[in-house]
């Protein structure tokens, strides 16, 4: 028996796995030439169906171009077939490596048009058209943050708490984090959302993501930055709940399926990097959200560990 699924087993399961009742909503955006972005949400039973259809606010629907298609698989089985040759080495380029085997190695161009869309596709995320024509690229990927934190909420409630419970502990913190690096030898920066709050099993919720960007940390489009100011005022602004039972047997407010409001505390907190010259810690502040000319931040802590 073989203990890991077979490919195409593991290939249907991603595919349907997108459209699981539940699953947090996703959209995309892309850049228009004036600079504001076009939002696409997800067609929800598209990628079930095989390939991920995107809808915008006009209706215009295309599709998200994968190597995976079945043009793209028909191409590669039919090369496959082919007879392995040598490749010449006319229009190639030499890397003269002296660390590598005969002091140097020979890549050539590649020219089969499929190979060189299939080399593009897995660069760069790309919405087309059904026919493949009109290829647009993808600047970020977002989430529905609101109901994902309240599914966190929800799933990591410590079990047994009554309302009683809730109303001892602190108002809930939301805080927010950055950061960007490489993945897979392509830029992206993460803007993502926690909820602290001692009613939860750890603490707080999981990092719950805001935008992956596609691009360095310091490429991170206007735009974007506006769409994450506004989703953070509206998390500020959501009414979260959280499980309860009763807390005495004679107490009927409060069933075994109710909820209580958590009261959130309406400054936002911040949590980055610091690079010193010799030294780098994490930084978190605290940040009012009730207005864009608020400059007062105060620094909580800076350590040498995370906060």
């Amino acid at each position: 028996m073989r203990p890991l699924p077979a490919r195409e087993q593991l290939r249907r399961v991603r595919r349907e796995d997108f459209d699981n009742p539940g699953r947090t909503r996703h959209f995309l955006f892309t850049k228009r030439l004036l600079g504001n972005l076009d939002r696409w949400e997800y067609v929800v039973g598209s990628s079930t169906e095989g390939i991920r259809r995107y809808m915008a606010a006009d209706g215009r629907m295309k599709r998200l171009r994968a190597h995976t298609n079945r043009y793209w698989d028909a191409r590669r089985r039919a090369r496959a077939d082919e007879d392995d040759m040598s490749e010449p080495e006319d229009n190639g380029i030499f890397f003269n490596n002296a660390n590598t085997e005969h002091n140097g190695t020979y890549a050539p161009v590649e020219t089969d048009p499929a190979r060189l869309e299939e080399l593009l596709v897995c660069t760069s995320s790309l919405l087309e058209d059904g026919d493949g024509g009109d290829p647009i690229p993808v600047t970020a990927v977002g989430y529905d943050v609101i109901s994902a934190q309240h599914n966190a909420v929800h799933a990591a409630a410590i079990p047994g708490i009554t309302t009683e419970d809730v109303a001892r502990e602190p108002p809930a913190v939301i805080t927010f984090a950055a950061d960007g690096g490489s993945v897979s030898r392509r830029d992206l920066t993460a803007f993502a959302l926690s909820l602290s709050t001692p009613t939860l099993d750890n603490g707080r919720t999981s990092l719950t993501p805001i935008v992956y960007f596609l691009a360095g940390e310091k490429k991170v489009d206007r735009a974007v930055k506006d769409f994450i100011r506004e989703m953070i005022s509206k998390v500020m602004a959501a009414a979260f709940s959280i499980s309860v039972v009763a807390d005495t047997v004679s107490d009927t407010s409060a069933a075994p399926s109710a909820r209580t409001p958590l009261v959130l505390d309406q400054v936002v907190q911040i949590c980055g990097t610091f690079h010193g010259r010799r030294w780098s810690s994490y930084l978190c502040v605290r940040a009012c959200c009730s207005c864009r000319a608020c400059s007062s931040v105060s620094i909580l802590s800076r350590c040498s560990g995370y906060v």
